[in-house]
């Protein structure tokens, strides 16, 4: 009868110490994510998020761009930025992550090349739909500072700076996330 209730007793702070392992665990491991809100646009954007403690990661990220639907547009964008989390890297959490990235557009139509540098923002929400499955949404300002090389053809006159792609733009994902070590 004894070891039951020794059992019983120490049954808590086991159910403790497992919380604790699971949550120390979970601070420590590496996200590959998957951005669905651009993947309509013609965009391919993955993500990589390493935590180093259980209040910051780094985050870089790549996007395939083809916008072969609207004028023969392609392209690439690479970027970088260091999350902090307002609950720790705890599942379901509230973070900021200033960033920077470099985008790189070609138009094969006028075989112009487009080029920004964008300084941004985010905040945003991340929420675990299971062990290793999770789901992320965020929002936020991105500047952004862009020139083109001037095309080819004789009918087309593009300026130095490209106004379009100068100023401030928004950037926003909801990305499906898998966690492993």
């Amino acid at each position: 009868m004894r070891p039951f209730w020794l059992i019983l007793c120490l049954f808590p702070l086991l159910v403790c110490a497992q919380m604790h392992n699971t949550e120390r665990q979970f601070s420590y491991q590496k996200e590959l994510k998957v951005n669905l809100l651009y993947v309509g646009a013609g965009i391919l954007q993955v993500h990589y998020e390493k935590h180093l403690n259980p209040n910051q990661s780094t985050v870089i990220w790549g996007s395939l761009i083809d916008f072969g639907f609207q004028g023969n547009l392609m392209g690439f964008e690479v970027g970088a930025g260091q999350r902090a989390y307002f609950n720790g890297t705890k599942p379901n959490t509230y973070f900021v992550e200033p960033n920077v990235s470099y985008l790189y557009i070609e138009d094969r139509y006028v075989y112009s090349h487009y080029n920004t540098v964008g300084i941004g923002i985010l905040l945003g929400k991340k929420w675990a739909l299971g062990n290793r499955l999770g789901l992320e949404l965020y929002t936020g300002p991105t500047i952004n500072f862009g020139f083109v090389k001037e095309g080819t053809l004789p009918n087309k006159k593009i300026d130095t700076w490209a106004g379009p792609l100068n100023g401030i733009f928004g950037r926003f994902g909801l990305t499906l996330n898998y966690r492993f070590n």
